[in-house]
């Protein structure tokens, strides 16, 4: 009974162990009679005891064809390898024994044999047949192999020399799949241009590519893969197609925004949502994807108190999976200078002093990121002229840690506190209990009573005192003192202090108009005053006398 070799007989190791046939010149001669089988197509190697088609066997698609030989010189295990080949590329291959073939008997003999069909792309036969007790290639000649159409051995007939005949199809030497970018697409015409093929007969026929089937340009611009049926065709007619397939890509990775620094004021903080915010990404492809925005790292929000330069990191993607890092600087910082609080302006007595460190102790610094500050004078007018009367600017200022800086000017009225004073042959003065007078007081008041020469210099000097140790206590206390000019005119003064507590304080702060001491104000009416009470005392007194002398 006659067998069919299934053409999915096939085996890896013979792929492998003869697919160098496949890079033998091919024939392109069908036969002149029936038989396919050419001796001079034969080649033999020594000591394997193989012998095979040296070039593939021309053969017509969807053919029915069997394959024999004679038994004479067959021992009873032979194996035979074959392949079925489209052009240069083998399409399948099996192997058959002895015990798998049919057998006829033709009367001077038997025959081993096989059928197949060939497929509609094959179009050669290879065979090699592996016998294990021929050792010598002339025993060939005796054999009868017969490869011919049909479905049943015939008669044995020599080789015949046929007309050589087209039956290859071109081929594409360069199809399969093109990258194109969505941003930049290709077009089918570039694709088909840059498409090669080739026919054994005609040569190049890459000009008769033509398109089959597009299912590509509708979709250039849109991410996918497409496919592009090609066809070519050669001067006999035959024809080859080959499916390109496209893949539109996105490769271009999203780009962030140009926003790289930010800058937090201080106690302003940043979430992270604020920041992300802030970031926007754009992509080729999808379009506005801020949305799509991570963080990565985050070296701020930690830190979000403390002024400083802190890095953070983010990073987005778009749908094809491009992705893109992007940096970004947090800068927190501290732009509010410090607040000095205290007086505006004081007023203090020409015979007090106010010290630099008085004027820092009042003031006070308040910041709103530093904890401690130092408070400096700039400027102090008021130092060299502390005895002066008059109007004087002390600047004191202030730097945070940032830098900022503050400046408050505080105003120092110097004024006359000392109190009014009456006298006779023994000066009486009255004086507030927060006033203390210094020896200058003396001399100044002794100046505008005419009893000292203000344009003199004198030399003064103390000869009793229990005023001063109880200056800041009311009662009456004396104090005599000596004054000396330059020509030696000495001239003794005795006064007598009465202390009285006054209930306010001797020092006065935001006020710009304070009245003249009593004592500077009416300071004329007490000279002639006094001036006067001593002139109508003494006629008092002469009057007195004089009568008790008339009497």
């Amino acid at each position: 009974m006659k067998k069919i070799l299934p053409f999915l007989f096939l085996f890896t190791i013979t792929l492998i162990a003869f697919s160098y046939q496949t890079q033998a010149s091919q024939s392109d001669y069908l036969p002149g009679g029936k038989n396919y089988v050419d001796y001079d197509n034969f080649s033999f190697q020594e000591g394997a005891n193989v012998f095979s088609t040296s070039q593939p066997i021309l053969v017509k698609p969807e053919t029915d064809y069997v394959f024999w030989f004679s038994d004479r010189l067959m021992s009873p295990l032979f194996e035979m390898y074959f392949s079925f080949f489209n052009n240069d590329n083998e399409v399948n291959s099996g192997m058959i024994t002895e015990q798998e073939m049919d057998y006829l008997d033709l009367g001077d003999g038997g025959a081993h044999y096989f059928t197949f069909r060939t497929g509609e792309s094959i179009n050669y036969f290879w065979f090699e047949i592996f016998e294990s007790e021929v050792t010598d290639s002339s025993k060939l000649i005796d054999m009868e192999i017969q490869l011919e159409e049909g479905t049943s051995p015939t008669t044995y007939e020599e080789y015949i020399t046929g007309s050589m005949i087209d039956t290859n199809s071109p081929y594409f030497q360069t199809s399969g799949t093109i990258i194109s970018y969505v941003d930049q697409p290709i077009t089918v015409a570039e694709i088909q241009s840059s498409l090669i093929a080739y026919d054994k007969i005609d040569g190049d026929v890459s000009s008769n590519i033509t398109v089959i089937s597009d299912g590509y340009s509708d979709f250039m611009s849109q991410i996918g893969s497409y496919e592009i049926v090609f066809s070519v065709t050669d001067l006999s007619g035959n024809e080859t197609l080959t499916t390109v397939t496209v893949e539109v890509v996105d490769v271009l990775s999203p780009i962030f925004g140009e926003l790289d620094s930010i800058e937090a004021v201080y106690p302003n903080v940043y979430t992270l949502e604020d920041i992300k915010g802030m970031l926007t990404a754009n992509d080729n492809y999808d379009g506005d994807i801020s949305s799509q925005i991570v963080m990565v790292t985050d070296n701020y929000t930690a830190n979000a108190s403390l002024v400083g330069e802190y890095e953070m990191s983010f990073k987005v993607s778009d749908t094809s999976g491009n992705e893109s890092l992007h940096y970004l600087t947090v800068s927190v910082v501290d732009d509010e200078a410090p607040l000095i609080t205290g007086q505006e302006s004081i007023h203090i007595g020409y015979n007090m002093v106010y010290s630099e460190s008085d004027i820092l102790s009042s003031m006070s610094v308040i910041d709103n990121y530093d904890e401690s500050l130092e408070l400096i004078i700039e400027s102090n007018n008021y130092k060299n002229n502390s005895e002066m009367i008059g109007q004087y600017n002390v600047v004191l200022s202030v730097t945070d840690s940032s830098g900022n800086t503050s400046q408050k000017t505080l105003v120092i009225h110097v004024i006359d506190q000392v109190g009014p004073l009456v006298y006779l042959d023994k000066s009486v003065i009255q004086v507030y209990s927060d006033t203390v007078l210094q020896l200058p007081d003396f001399l100044h008041l002794l100046t505008k009573t005419k009893e000292l020469d203000g344009t003199k210099n004198y030399i003064y000097s103390t000869r009793y005192d229990n005023y001063t140790k109880h200056s800041k206590k009311a009662g009456i206390y004396s104090i005599g003192l000596t004054f000396e000019d330059e020509q030696g005119n000495i001239l003794n003064k005795d006064f007598q202090v009465k202390v009285i507590d006054r209930g306010i304080d001797g020092i006065y702060f935001g006020q710009d108009n304070v009245e003249e001491s009593f004592i500077k104000k009416y300071e004329d009416y007490f000279i002639y005053g006094g001036i006067g009470t001593a002139f109508i005392g003494s006629q008092i007194l002469w009057f007195v006398i004089t009568r008790k002398k008339k009497m």
